[in-house]
């Protein structure tokens, strides 16, 4: 039986994927390398995600992660790069690819696209890309064979847009902008 068909019926998904995948210098899973569902959204988590490749696998030296559906690529030498204003990254000698989601987008963007990275091993360079889709039809088809509302994308809220603009400028200029937080009381 296959996922789709599983999620359709309320059957279980078959279990036969690996936790992670290996192919040359490259080490790709899910969440992180140990748990399938911890979210890497910050450079400390990255850092750290880097250290446990390097001591499991000292051969391998890309680490390509998922779930958040947040596309950016982390390394010590260059930190973290937000991969919607440069498409195409050079490959340090160790670094996190995250190539962000073919849909349900979680980039707060006015727009939905879905993302994709190419990694060329030879070259030393991963390529980041991001194209229009339906996504008004995706989240309908979602909806239509049981997904629940809070997996579907929800279109991005004025809180949301805020922080990707303050985000954007910060990416563009180098400055830290002020966080406005809110009075304790």
């Amino acid at each position: 039986m296959d996922a789709r068909r599983a999620v359709r019926t309320g059957a279980e998904p078959p279990r036969r994927l690996p936790r992670t995948l290996e192919y040359g210098p490259l080490l790709v899973a899910h969440g992180s390398v140990d748990d399938p569902e911890e979210y890497v959204r910050t450079e400390t988590q990255a850092a750290h995600q880097l250290d446990v490749l390097g001591r499991r696998t000292p051969d391998r030296r890309v680490l390509v992660l998922g779930h958040t559906h947040l596309a950016w690529y982390y390394s010590r030498r260059t930190g973290g790069r937000d991969t919607r204003l440069r498409r195409s990254v050079a490959v340090a000698d160790r670094a996190l690819i995250n190539p962000g989601s073919v849909g349900q987008s979680r980039q707060l963007e006015r727009v939905p696209r879905a993302r994709s990275a190419v990694v060329d091993l030879e070259a030393g360079r991963v390529w980041f890309h991001a194209v229009a889709y339906d996504w008004a039809r995706t989240r309908a088809d979602l909806a239509r064979i049981g997904v629940g509302p809070r997996a579907l994308h929800a279109p991005p809220t004025a809180v949301g847009l805020y922080r990707a603009a303050r985000r954007r400028v910060e990416d563009r200029t180098g400055l830290r902008l002020p966080r406005r937080r809110p009075a304790r009381r």
